[in-house]
């Protein structure tokens, strides 16, 4: 039985698939099998598959006739593991070196550790990077993160494939957002974490992702896999109206152009979330303050909240925001805060003081 099984479906990815086996091939950690899922590739991907399978005996190349898809092609993988720990990769990115032994070492020596990730560098089609993706470590902070979205890199992922097995497998009805529901549900069996070093490249190109093409049914689907994840964890009922809006808000500074298309094209200044919002949401806000990972996670998102509330003089709103803020012990910049609160009516000053002045220098001419 190999150590480390790695799954890899792809569907036309010619341009970076060797790239992308040969990482996994020229790992430092060498007990794996490699599952390849070949999804009714049209372009020269099966012929690249099958030269490095004449290379390497440990590929294992499953074929689907027609093209099923990313969630129906990765349970069908999911049959030929062997392995004692599955492990991810996506067809365009390339992990580095040491990953598997990394994750590896990490699971044996934390048993109660049942899947892990790690940070990414992002690079574009040519290889170059263009940035990197740091996700929090621990598992309090990062079970509180999914409670709003996901916050871990599939490609990343490595669990205890006896642990995939127990949960089922990926959810094939979780369109678009597959690995989130899979990693909230892991986090709901064992402590998920993920390592701080950079150990795999993950590549943003310039073809169309699925994230793009179907970027509006992935939202509703993260969206309602957040949902079900409070309801499973909080004790009291969510009003689920008025997360709704949060959860909007909250996605306005990472994606603005999804957050105007999708949400406020539709609904406007009624879907902005308000004090009564807020205040409708006490019971989030009771639980959030008592989990362990509330303040590290929830608290930076919340207070570029307020700081977007103050700038659209939504003051109250925002004073609201603020006071749960300091309740789940988060350090507020208060110098930055100052300046959101002035900034939308410094303009109104200045002009008033500007008359002030224009009017007392008329009075003396006289």
């Amino acid at each position: 039985m190999p150590q480390v099984s790695i799954l890899m479906c792809v569907y036309n990815g010619e341009t970076h698939l060797r790239e992308a086996i040969e990482s996994i091939l020229n790992q430092t950690l060498q007990d794996f099998e490699f599952i390849i899922v070949n999804d009714g590739s049209t372009d020269s991907t099966l012929s690249i598959i099958q030269h490095y399978q004449g290379i390497d005996s440990r590929i294992k190349l499953i074929e689907n006739e027609i093209n099923l898809g990313l969630e129906k092609s990765l349970n069908k993988g999911l049959q030929a593991v062997t392995g004692e720990y599955f492990a991810r990769q996506d067809a365009d990115d390339v992990s580095l070196p040491t990953r598997l032994e990394q994750q590896v070492h990490y699971l044996t020596k934390y048993p109660e550790v049942g899947a892990i990730g790690t940070a990414v560098e992002s690079i574009n089609q040519q290889g170059d990077r263009i940035g990197q993706d740091v996700p929090p470590t621990d598992h309090d902070a990062l079970e509180a993160l999914f409670l709003f979205n996901n916050f871990m890199h599939h490609s990343t992922l490595m669990a205890r494939f006896s642990l995939i097995q127990a949960i089922g497998g990926y959810d094939a009805t979780q369109r678009r957002a597959e690995d989130y529901d899979l990693w909230w549900r892991l986090s709901q069996q064992a402590k998920v974490a993920n390592l701080p070093e950079i150990l795999l490249k993950r590549r943003l190109d310039d073809a169309p992702r699925i994230s793009t093409i179907y970027r509006k049914d992935q939202l509703h689907c993260s969206y309602a896999i957040a949902v079900r994840s409070i309801q499973t964890v909080m004790p009291k009922p969510l009003a689920e109206a008025s997360y709704q809006k949060l959860w909007w808000a909250l996605l306005e500074p990472i994606d603005r152009t999804s957050y105007e298309q999708y949400w406020h094209k539709d609904q406007g200044l009624s879907g902005d979330i308000s004090q009564a919002d807020i205040q409708a949401l006490r019971n989030f806000w009771d639980f959030l303050i008592q989990h362990p990972g509330g303040q590290p996670s929830w608290g930076p998102m919340l207070e570029k909240l307020v700081w977007r509330l103050l700038i659209r003089q939504k003051t109250i709103a925002a004073l609201s925001l603020l006071k749960i803020c300091l309740q789940l012990h988060h350090p507020i910049n208060w110098f930055k805060m100052g300046q959101y609160f002035l900034k939308p009516y410094l303009p109104v000053a200045a002009l008033g003081l500007w008359k002030e002045a224009r009017l007392s220098m008329s009075s003396v001419s006289k």
